[in-house]
């Protein structure tokens, strides 16, 4: 029955919905689209998609926001004091950082010494925190002894500030010892030691506090931010002053001594207690250290203190300063971005991103490396590139490298013949590429394309042989050779008395031929001479007619060859060799 009448009010609120829910998508795993025409992205657990709007986080004051209880880690909203987008990282809130916030004012450590009076500190533009690093003063020795006063406490934190803000820095005065017209008590709430005229005995007074304000004023301990314990005043019969807190403080030594403050009890806020009869005076802090009663024991050091609010980082260091304190204000480094062209997406002025660079990029005489790595590229003043070493004056590209070699760009032949046709550039004299169908080196030498040749191609020592004695001879085709010159003469007729016998005449070709093939050469020989009726006179070797009576024919020049090998011309072009044939 409840459900019939509901169900009436709920079609009507889903009708009025329904221009909504048009806008709204969601998926089987619990992704939510907003202004999606379709399913969210599968790694988004919301998405939201729109050209006219954006997302608008929760906005609040920097109290607001520091009054969250627990905040989870990645809670983030709009910080409408400093105008930032903040998220908490789980310790601290963090800020999203423009472009003119990553560059701090030069004094970006100020160290504060003691002046005996109130000094200020201006919180840059664009900071929203400040690292604060103090230490109280020292205890003052008590007349007559050689027992020294508490050594004064420190106090570190990392502080929630807004830009221009001005801090206001004591730095505690260490205390002295009391007399006649003094009480040795340290500036910034060292308590006073007691002087004992009597005897001409006192206690030292307690060393004064370092503490950082937001009020000028200073009464008001509550405007304190972080405070630094001075150490109590030595006793006049021995005792120790005690040091400063860390955070609570440590108790003076010797009868009587005066107790150390904690977060929650002391003398008084601010203020070490003065020293009873010829005892020594508390250190000031949070809280400070009672002063040492009669019988002159040690007085208690003071309690450090870090307010709760705002801060981060906190440490307490007990009794490690001597004389008088001081006080340290440093900015918190950013983290480097990485760096990549997204980073500098806006950033102003010259930079590696994707972008057209403004100014050279001087290497001086570094070297651009990559990964760590100790070798890598330089650039000479003239324009010299080395890679593995610096460039030698003469060369415009030094490699250097006893573990790798250079790898040229890796054609095919088919690749190598494209260039120069359709859109690809035409080969400049010098091109050098490896052919991978002929595993060889080529060079475009402004004509045709030249190949790197193997030990066994290259010229031969022997390019040209000569045959002179008559007689046959066989000579093999070298490998890669596919021609020959060849110079032939052949022999001279004999003599007769005084008449000469005939000239042998000259032939030249050049002649194709196969790598491996054998050729048979035959030289020829001159012919000899009778006289008179002798026995004939020979022809001349090869052919050379003989004489009863004078000059026998000259022998001429045959090639006989036999086809003994095949082989194809090297690539790059045909190989001659030169035989020369001579009777």
């Amino acid at each position: 029955m409840l459900y019939r009448y509901l169900s009436a009010p709920l079609a009507a609120l889903l009708l009025l919905a329904a221009p909504c829910l048009a806008q709204a998508q969601t998926t089987p795993t619990g992704g939510v689209g907003i202004g999606t025409t379709g399913a969210p992205d599968n790694s988004a657990v919301l998405e939201i998609k729109s050209t006219s709007k954006g997302l608008l986080p929760p906005r609040m004051t920097q109290a607001q926001r520091d009054a969250i209880a627990s905040p989870a880690t990645g809670l983030t909203l709009y910080n409408t004091d400093t105008n930032k987008l903040n998220t908490w990282d789980g310790t601290n809130w963090t800020e999203a950082l423009s472009a003119g916030s990553y560059s701090y004012p030069a004094n970006s450590s100020m160290t504060f010494t003691y002046t005996g009076a109130v000094q200020t500190y201006t919180v840059p533009a664009g900071v929203t925190q400040v690292r604060l690093d103090a230490s109280g003063a020292q205890g003052g020795l008590a007349r007559g002894v050689s027992t020294p006063g508490g050594q004064g406490a420190r106090a570190q934190a990392l502080l929630t500030v807004v830009p221009g803000q001005v801090l206001y820095v004591y730095v505690g005065g260490a205390g002295g010892t009391s007399g006649p017209s003094t009480d040795g008590a340290g500036y910034n709430g060292g308590g006073g030691g007691n002087y004992f005229a009597t005897y001409n005995v006192g206690g030292g007074g307690g060393g004064g506090a370092s503490d950082v304000r937001i009020s000028a004023s200073g009464t008001a301990y509550t405007d304190r931010l972080l405070t630094a314990a001075g150490g109590g005043g030595s006793g006049p019969n021995g005792g120790a002053g005690g040091a400063g807190g860390a955070p609570t403080g440590s108790a003076g030594g010797g009868s009587g001594a005066g107790a150390g403050a904690t977060q929650s009890s002391g003398n008084a806020l601010g203020v070490g207690g003065k020293g009873g009869d010829n005892g020594a005076g508390g250190g000031g802090g949070y809280w400070g250290g009672a002063g040492g009663a009669s019988n002159g024991g040690g007085g208690g050091g003071g309690s450090s203190w870090v307010t709760p609010t705002g801060s981060n980082a906190s440490t307490f260091t007990a009794g490690v300063q001597s004389g008088n304190g001081s006080v340290t204000i440093s900015l918190p480094g950013v983290p480097a971005p990485v760096l990549s062209g997204v980073n500098f997406v806006n950033v102003p002025g010259d930079n590696l991103g994707n972008h057209t660079a403004t100014q050279n990029l001087n290497l001086g005489t570094n070297q651009l490396v990559g990964n760590g790595g100790s070798a890598g590229l330089t650039i000479s003043s003239t324009g010299g590139v080395g890679i593995g070493t610096g460039a030698d004056n003469s060369a415009a590209l030094d490699v250097s490298s006893t573990s790798k070699g250079f790898l040229p760009p890796r054609l095919s032949q088919a690749q190598r013949d494209a260039l120069g046709t359709g859109s690809l550039a035409a080969p400049a004299t010098g091109l050098t590429i490896y052919n991978t169908t002929t595993n060889k080196l080529n060079t475009w030498n402004g004509t045709s394309w030249d190949a790197a040749l193997s030990a066994t191609e290259q010229p031969y020592q022997n390019a040209t042989q000569t045959y002179t004695t008559p007689g046959q001879y066989s000579y093999t085709v070298p490998a890669g050779v596919t021609s020959l010159q060849v110079d032939a003469a052949g022999a001279g007729g004999g003599t007769y008395s005084n008449d000469v016998g005939g000239a042998g005449a000259r032939v030249q070709a050049t002649l194709a031929v196969t790598p491996g093939q054998v050729l048979t050469l035959y030289v020829g020989g001159a012919g000899s001479y009778n006289r008179y009726g002798g026995s004939t006179a020979a022809g001349g070797y090869n052919g050379g007619g003989g004489a009863v009576v004078g000059g026998a024919g000259g022998g001429s020049h045959r090639r006989a060859h036999e086809r003994r090998a095949t082989g194809r011309p090297p690539a790059g072009g045909r190989r001659r060799r030169r035989r020369r044939l001579h009777g």
